[in-house]
């Protein structure tokens, strides 16, 4: 493995030259992308260099990739890649597998914040602000904020990103939170990955326009249950996605449900839209699979209860992140 610096370096040159030979509809962009991925070995992520199979297997997957790169500003694109390669990677990776070591169980690699209306509020801005400062102490350095509670705002997590750069925060937010003067905070945050939610649909579209300014990479969201899938794989639905200059939507399962893999996977691969979809739980389960051999899912909820991937429960309050995680996270087989 390359020293931290050095591959950075590396990744930042391998991204310029990248994107440039994107632009420019260069045919030789998938070897030069396969080119780079031994230099630095292990440095790079399972789920690139899975991306990189598909694209050499479906020229849709490219078409998605070109028009994220024509729509995004190239400087908040890369910085949210190496964000992702250098510091929740490698470095976090390193951290978390170090300090699983030392304490003996699981060391989930994202917090998924779930800040609901259902349930009593604990999770104000100094709370989550504490255990962000905790998670990137063990290396957690991805932090994915579902936004439904209007005791914590978007203003208020942005700022807490604004203090974290070296974390990458994923926000699912309502569109009607977005407001000139969160477009204006989030101008300089291209350690943040936005997500709307995607209904309802005309408060979706308003939210986007006042966002395309920010040339942002913009996904769309939304949390359903297994009989309201299918509607969001529509030909209707995705070609209007497009249309919007949307190519990334995230499904996340309402509790106790689990989607079907096959159909979006289905769609995926054959759908002439090029959208992305993806099972957000999904996602988790398999970063953790890829990254360290076995899933490890962490939920917080609004009142600060905790829930691991095997469904076992703590309550964060007044108690530090890593004496909950002690407590709720499977042991580490040696």
């Amino acid at each position: 493995m390359l020293d931290h610096a050095l591959t950075k370096a590396v990744v930042d040159l391998f991204l310029t030259k990248l994107f440039l030979n994107l632009r420019d509809n260069n045919p030789d962009r998938l070897p030069f992308i396969e080119q780079f991925a031994p230099i630095v070995g292990d440095s790079v992520p399972p789920v690139l260099l899975h991306l990189i199979e598909r694209m050499k297997r479906n020229n849709r997957w490219m078409t998605i990739v070109n028009h994220l790169i024509e729509k995004t500003d190239e400087l908040a694109l890369k910085e949210l890649i190496s964000h992702l390669i250098v510091q929740a990677y490698l470095i976090g990776k390193e951290m978390i597998s170090q300090h699983e070591n030392q304490f003996g169980f699981l060391i989930p690699f994202v917090i998924t914040y779930d800040l609901n209306r259902e349930e009593p509020f604990y999770l104000h801005k100094r709370n989550v602000e504490s255990i962000v400062t905790e998670a990137e102490g063990i290396g957690i350095y991805l932090h994915q904020f579902i936004l439904y509670h209007p005791k914590l705002s978007l203003r208020q997590v942005l700022d807490i990103a604004h203090h974290h750069p070296n974390s990458l925060f994923i926000l699912c937010v309502e569109p009607q939170t977005i407001t000139l003067n969160v477009v204006q905070s989030l101008k300089p945050l291209n350690h943040v990955l936005l997500f709307l939610q995607m209904e309802p649909y005309s408060a979706f579209q308003d939210a986007l326009s006042l966002l395309k300014r920010t040339r942002k990479p913009i996904g769309g969201f939304v949390r359903i249950g297994n009989q309201q899938l299918e509607s969001y794989l529509t030909e209707r639905h995705l070609s209007q996605l497009v249309a919007d200059g949307i190519h990334l939507q995230l499904l996340i399962p309402q509790r106790q449900h689990r989607f079907d893999q096959t159909l979006i996977e289905k769609v995926n691969q054959k759908s002439p839209y090029p959208v992305l979809s993806v099972d957000a739980r999904a996602m988790v389960q398999d970063m953790g699979r890829s990254l360290f051999g076995i899933a490890r899912e962490f939920t917080i909820y609004s009142s600060g209860r905790c829930v691991a991937d095997k469904g076992k429960t703590g309550f964060l309050n007044n108690r530090s992140l890593l004496n909950v995680l002690k407590e709720i996270m499977p042991r580490k087989i040696k």
